[in-house]
């Protein structure tokens, strides 16, 4: 039963040092923000940048169509910062 209990220590100590890592890779990545704030941010960024791979893909006839939906997209985003 030894053996169970040290595997279930090593198993329990590596996940806290991952849930670590993620949290300081986290805090690094928010600049002194909110984690909230820097979730916020990265939401817009990500939509801003997602548009920006795809629109070459949009058919020229409808892009002024999904340039409006960007536009309200970024809006709603804004509303949450």
């Amino acid at each position: 039963m030894s053996q169970a209990n040290d595997w279930m220590a090593g198993w329990l100590k590596a996940q806290q040092g991952y849930w670590r890592a993620w949290e300081d890779l986290a805090r690094r990545a928010a600049d002194g923000k909110t984690p909230e704030d820097a979730y916020r941010q990265r939401l817009g960024e990500g939509l801003e940048q997602w548009w920006k791979t795809v629109s070459a893909l949009a058919p020229t006839d409808g892009r002024a169509v999904f340039d409006k939906l960007m536009r309200a997209g970024q809006g709603y985003f804004a509303l949450a910062e």
